[in-house]
């Protein structure tokens, strides 16, 4: 009996740059994962060690119904070029970008569709554990996410589809507390957002701005069209190691990258933040205005503008 629907597909597009050692470990994590209507796009942002190499033995030796493509580029063009050139490729109605040194749990994709299905949003957003560069565990919920706040209403969604079934709890973010600029998820292995969602954004023309932490870009402007919903259950393993060991992460106690040059990275980030997404605004207004409507497009444009006293009052606060 032909089954009444077919239940959507999620690209997992990988992010390589010198990760040899790691990637092998992220890409069968995620052909581990019960939802497996899945397909694996790895873009490499020519990588300097064994990266390419390590991809393509996967591919061969890839003996599973998901498909594995490799996209090589000929120069380093930085994460959001890559994250791009992946959602370009994707043939899935789902998107998810995995940094190649983070594992998955194997639900995470299950319980981020679930989450879509019956809270209908542009991204999801889980928790995440921490665990080391040997893999070993360290956290099972991270320190270095926004914590729970008391007031939070969570839902709690169940899906059942194939003989797989799974709940979670989910709070929707509301967009007058959660407000556009700040950093109210987690980073970007943690997130699955609708591929329809993101396609007016990927004619955005300043990628030298966003080589390293496209995720605070992407996550606020999804949020801002579409709205994102936050899952409370760790579904990532994300690796501590080398520079990303943590600004003061008690897992290795350094506080080395808690610096003046830190500091100054993140202000210059939210300043090309604001600046770049209002640039983008302004330079495609007719056709963001065709497709949100020009209500929604002038409301989405006040939001940006009203957000920064908001932010300096929160970071006052904090």
């Amino acid at each position: 009996m032909k089954e009444l629907f077919n239940m959507p597909r999620v690209s997992f597009i990988v992010t390589s740059y010198n990760y040899a050692q790691y990637i092998e470990e992220c890409v069968y994590s995620i052909l581990a994962q019960t939802y497996q209507n899945i397909e694996v796009i790895i873009v490499d942002d020519h990588s300097r060690d064994r990266s390419v190499a390590v991809i393509n033995k996967i591919i061969t030796e890839n003996n599973s119904d998901i498909k594995i493509k490799l996209i090589e580029h000929k120069r380093t063009k930085g994460q959001l070029a890559s994250i791009i050139d992946g959602i370009c490729a994707a043939n899935g109605e789902f998107i998810a970008c995995i940094d190649s040194d983070d594992k998955l749990c194997p639900e995470y994709t299950f319980k981020h569709i679930a989450t879509h299905l019956m809270l209908p949003c542009a991204l999801s957003v889980c928790e995440m554990m921490e665990i080391d560069e040997h893999t070993t565990l360290h956290a099972i919920s991270s320190p270095n996410i926004p914590p729970k706040n008391t007031e939070d209403i969570i839902n709690e969604i169940k899906l059942k589809f194939k003989g797989i079934e799974t709940k979670a709890a989910v709070k929707v973010l509301d967009r007058k507390t959660n407000f556009f600029g700040g950093w109210w998820w987690a980073p970007t292995s943690c997130a699955m957002f609708r591929k329809s969602a993101i396609i007016p954004f990927l004619n955005f023309d300043r990628l030298e701005n966003w080589r390293s932490s496209p995720d605070k870009l992407l996550f606020n402007f999804l949020h801002l069209t579409g709205g994102s919903v936050k899952i409370y259950e760790p579904l990532v393993m994300y690796r501590r190691h080398g520079k990303n060991a943590g600004i003061g992460s008690y897992i290795t106690g350094d506080t080395r990258y808690n610096s003046d040059k830190v500091k100054k990275q993140y202000l210059k980030n939210q300043i090309n933040l604001y600046r770049d997404t209002l640039n983008f605004f302004k330079k495609n207004k007719k056709e963001l205005k065709k497709i949100y409507s020009s209500k929604y497009y002038s409301k989405m444009l006040w939001e940006i503008y009203k957000s920064v006293p908001k932010l300096i009052f929160y970071k006052l606060r904090h």
